[in-house]
This record gives structure tokens, sequence and C-alpha cells, in this order.
């Protein structure tokens, strides 16, 4: 991933980098979920759907003089809003598309959202990863882990399957 420096980088010798991923994927894949895991190590258990675009931060320590600084960006999946999320794509380092496992629908949106990102993104060195959210409900899976390597490998992604609710 391609990323600033921040101005802190030369007083403590300590190398601080930020990074704007945007997280994006059809309404109700557990973006918001994905996140609030990542980010605080909580589920969200009553759904509320996402309005606009709102973000969490997140610093990880790399090694002891090296962190990282991420501002997860979480879109709304509906259609009606996808305007004001194609203006987040420009300043975005990376991209994580999330789909649910027991929705074939939201798995066959995926190239949908690759292709938007790579029409309204400035940004060419964009790192992608595809995740299948939802693994706690495998016995109603519809998107096999297979597919969803696949699909990865066709389109260079990292890949990773993960349940918000367990972590």
């Amino acid at each position: 991933l391609n990323a600033s420096l921040t101005p802190d980088t030369m007083a403590n010798n300590r190398k601080t980098f930020e990074f704007n991923l945007i997280v994006l994927g059809t309404v109700s894949v557990g973006k918001t979920c994905i996140i609030s895991r990542f980010t605080d190590n909580k589920f969200i258990k009553t759904y509320k759907s996402s309005v606009g675009v709102e973000f969490k931060l997140k610093s990880i320590v790399l090694d002891g003089s090296t962190r990282a600084d991420l501002k997860i960006w979480d879109t709304v999946g509906q259609e009606r809003f996808q305007s004001i999320t194609r203006q987040y794509y420009k300043n975005s380092n990376g991209i994580i598309l999330v789909y649910d496992i027991t929705d074939r629908k939201s798995f066959e949106n995926l190239s949908f959202w690759i292709n938007e990102v790579k029409t309204y993104s400035i940004n060419s060195s964009l790192s992608f990863m595809l995740v299948g959210n939802k693994t706690d409900l495998d016995t109603k899976r519809v998107v096999s882990t297979e597919e969803g390597e696949q699909f990865a490998k066709k389109h260079q992604l990292l890949f990773k399957e993960v349940s918000a609710l367990t972590g």
C-alpha cells in the first residue's frame, strides 16, 4: 500500500504511516460489524443500516519503530448513496470488498464494486482484499471457499474468510 508519513515521524524517530481503507459491499454483508470487531473488538448485535459514510480509526504497531494509522471508511451499500461513496475512492490506499457467504447475490456483485473503484479512483496502485463474512453460518453457506479463492486469484486480491460475530 502507498501511504503518507505523518509529521511526528522525525520528532520521535518513529515512522508513522497513514492509510485510508474503504470497506465496500452490498447491503447487509456485515461491513460495519467487521469494522467494529477489528477496531473495538465488539460485535454489533442489532442491525442498523449505515447512512452515507462513517469512519473508525485503528493504530497498529508494526515493529518498535513503525506504526500504521488506519482510517477505515464504512460505506453504505445502497445504490442511491453510491455517488457519495465514490468521492472516497480518490484518496484511498486500499479497498476491502466484503460479501456474505450465505448470500449469492452479494458475491455476484463483487465485479461491480471492483469496476466502480477502478473507474472513480485516481490511485493506480490500490491494494484490494476480498473478505467472505459470516463463516459462523457455515451450514447456510451458498458461496464456497474455493469460489472466493478463485475470484480473488482471478482479480489479484488478497483473500480471507471471517466471522465478525465470533472474531
